[in-house]
């Protein structure tokens, strides 16, 4: 092929290019943002309506239906439900995979506009909500103020800790959840109002045709010009409960009018000590372990600051940990999927140049991704470095190395077999085996590039970006394979390549020798542990299933086997033996490979499937069933019970902190009841996660009536 001609005859350029990207794939590696996921944004809408005082009947009829009347009129709903309560109408859209959902946006906008006038006219609320990865919070911390008067929290939170993190670079909001503040509550007498034949939107619409500000025009002085502006907004409670309903009737004859905290419908503890949720959101083009960095530098100031006696903080959710951890053991897995197969690349060739020059192939291939996936980003593309295109980067290693494998290989043979030339070898031998290795290399991206364009499934969505790292990388590795290969091979297999060969032996010898020598002289033997060591291997063997405690040993008795059966003729001519086997009896041959097509099919239909499987984490949930005749108060004793068992016990047990979490019902009318315990770093810690689970299900009280502490399995721990 002419790129091969061009490498060969055309070193310094060659060599330049390749320079140049691995150079700027190193570059591009750190310009690309960190996730944990890939950016997706799901094809379905919520449209949330506030109707308070109401019945799910009255809501359905006024609210609801005219709602979705309006909404089936849009292109590209696929499906649509409503839910209707005695105080909010929730309906849901749900959209093609492929559209676009800020046009969808602007087109279920403006068909709320046109039903607005036909919705009852106190109707105070209309939201829309969209799921997007990006909504997760980047941090999520569990904050207590332990502080005299709980108010100096609110003043806290709007004066120190709000602005000083919304001014960080990459952060896009900061939520503090559960904060209570004062509100003006109008508690209406249903008798007085019976009595004078009143009802709730009388007083509603009283209320908001008395408290205005708008504009009253302007008023021209010679040539100056003022705006007049008609204030009429409420300043005072006392002003509200004066407020005349109707002649004679003011509206503290029916109601009572309060500025007061509302009744309690939930509660939160860390401890025992009352806690909210302060969560802090990531910019879309922000870099997620930066971000989160900052955020925690700064709260710790911020903490030191007040006071850990006033304030204090417990890290719920760090997706930085989870997005480092994630990427660390990908590199880990790729780095030794590469040196695995240099190594057996090694095995097979027993040549040192060859290994070093296959070997070469794939971090300039892997680069190169990298530095075609900050191109596809600067044009638009939303992809970043994340737990799925590393995966896809990681299953592509063994990939890279199969061209040059072919290529080189080709080219030794008609450089030592038939007697030719380096130059000329690495030239007609990259050129015999180039159309092959671009019909196998099209193969696999034939089978990948579907994954790209298809999006009729959130899955696809996912794993769009899979398939973006496995077809850069296989493309880049056959450029490779067709130009810096028949390069190095054309220098490399000349009358000087021996000595080059027996120098990089001595280094390895060399390298090999020290690094050896360092291990033994810089380990004390003397403090290992060999009991240890052999017990946590007898329980890694323990807990493999039967087959590989079979199928293991069997492999390695017949590898060693045809080792000694068949090494005086060589793998070479075991290879050309089975070969000839299995094209001689051709039927036995085609027999076995449909039983094992058929079995292997009947194994893959027995295996549990699951779209995500849950980590393991040093945290246990449990929920906490109790009847639903349970007010407020009963479920903060039935709670303060467990607590009263649990934390005195928190240095015997590992526990970090003791979170409980109860509310009497959301707007779908569903409880949420539960208890969460941290626990200290595994590497800081006795026991092991499932341990202090099962100690602390057997100490909670079990003779409450009604109440059940239920643990969340497959969400806590190992379990």
């Amino acid at each position: 092929m002419k790129l091969s001609r061009f490498a060969i005859f055309k070193p310094i350029s060659t060599i330049m290019i390749a320079l140049s990207l691995v150079v700027m794939g190193f570059i591009s590696l750190f310009k690309l943002p960190l996730e944990y996921l890939p950016s997706v944004t799901f094809p379905v809408l919520f449209v949330s309506i506030r109707y308070p005082s109401s019945s799910p009947e009255e809501i359905e009829r006024f609210i609801t239906r005219p709602i979705e009347e309006i909404l089936g009129t849009m292109p590209g709903i696929e499906n649509m439900g409503s839910t209707s309560n005695a105080s909010s109408s929730t309906i849901r859209l749900e959209f093609a995979m492929d559209a676009d959902m800020d046009l969808v946006g602007i087109h279920l906008r403006d068909r709320l506009d046109q039903v607005r006038a036909d919705l009852p006219e106190d109707v105070d609320y209309i939201g829309i909500k969209s799921f997007d990865t990006e909504d997760i919070p980047a941090l999520e911390y569990t904050v207590s103020w332990l502080g005299e008067d709980p108010e100096d929290l609110i003043a806290f939170y709007n004066q120190h800790l709000l602005p000083r993190l919304q001014r960080l670079d990459g952060v896009a909001s900061v939520e503090l959840r559960g904060l209570q503040q004062k509100d003006l509550l109008v508690e209406v007498d249903q008798r007085a109002m019976t009595a004078h034949k009143l009802d709730f939107r009388t007083i509603n619409r009283a209320l908001r045709r008395n408290n205005i500000n708008i504009s009253a025009g302007y008023v021209t002085d010679g040539d100056r010009r003022f705006a007049v502006r008609s204030v009429g907004e409420f300043e005072t409670v006392d002003q509200i409960r004066n407020l005349p309903i109707r002649p004679n009737l003011a509206l503290s004859d029916v109601a009572a009018v309060t500025y007061d905290y509302p009744p309690a419908r939930r509660f939160d503890r860390l401890d025992g000590i009352p806690s909210l949720y302060l969560s802090v959101h990531k910019s879309s083009t922000a870099n997620m372990v930066d971000v989160c960095k900052r955020a925690r530098a700064e709260l710790v100031r911020i903490n030191e600051e007040v006071g850990k006696d006033k304030f204090r903080m417990l890290l719920v959710r760090d997706q930085s940990t989870d997005v480092i951890a994630s990427i660390t053991s990908l590199s880990h897995s790729a780095i030794m999927g590469g040196l695995l197969a240099v190594i057996a690349i090694f095995i097979f060739l027993r040549n040192f140049r060859s290994t070093l020059i296959i070997g070469s192939a794939i971090p300039i291939s892997a680069l190169t991704v990298f530095l075609i996936m900050y191109f596809l980003r600067q044009s638009g593309a939303d992809i970043t470095l994340n737990l799925i295109s590393m995966m896809g980067l990681m299953v592509a290693i063994g990939m890279l190395v199969d061209p040059a494998v072919v290529a080189l290989e080709n080219i030794f043979r008609k450089c030592f077999d038939e007697g030719q030339s380096a130059t000329q070898a690495a030239l007609e031998g990259s050129e015999e085996i180039g159309l092959p290795v671009l019909a196998a290399t099209l193969t696999t991206v034939c089978v990948f590039v579907p994954v790209i364009f298809v999006t009729d499934s959130g899955t696809s969505l996912f794993m769009r970006q899979f398939s973006v790292t496995v077809v850069v990388s296989v493309i880049a590795s056959f450029c490779v394979a067709l130009s810096l290969i028949p390069l190095a091979a054309s220098r490399a297999f000349d009358k000087g390549g021996q000595t080059f060969d027996r120098v990089l032996k001595s280094i390895f010898v060399l390298a090999a020798s020290v690094g050896v020598g360092a291990y033994i002289y810089y380990t004390d033997f003397s403090k290992i542990d060999y009991g240890d060591m052999w017990d946590a291997f007898a329980r890694t063997i323990a807990a493999l299933p039967l087959f590989a405690k079979i199928g293991f040993p069997a492999a390695i008795a017949l590898v060693i086997f045809l080792y000694f059966r068949y090494r005086a003729i060589g793998a070479r001519a075991l290879y050309a033996r089975v070969v000839a086997n299995t094209l001689h009896y051709r039927w036995a041959t085609l027999s076995v490979a449909c039983v094992l097509l058929f079995l292997g099919n009947h194994i893959y239909g027995k295996i549990e499937q699951e779209p995500f499987r849950y980590q393991p984490t040093r945290a246990i949930r449990l929920t906490v069933e109790m009847p639903r005749t349970y007010d407020l108060a009963q479920a903060s004793n039935t709670f303060k019970i467990a607590e009263d068992i649990l934390i005195p016990l928190k240095e015997e047990l590992d526990i970090e902190a003791i979170a409980t979490k109860f509310n009497t019902g959301n707007r779908q009318g569903k409880r949420n009841a539960l208890l969460t315990i941290y626990l200290t770093p595994a590497e800081e810690s006795k026991l092991t996660t499932d341990e202090v689970q099962y100690r602390i299900i057997a100490l909670l009280p079990k003779d409450i009536p009604g109440v059940r502490f239920r643990p969340r399995w497959g969400k806590s721990g190992g379990t």
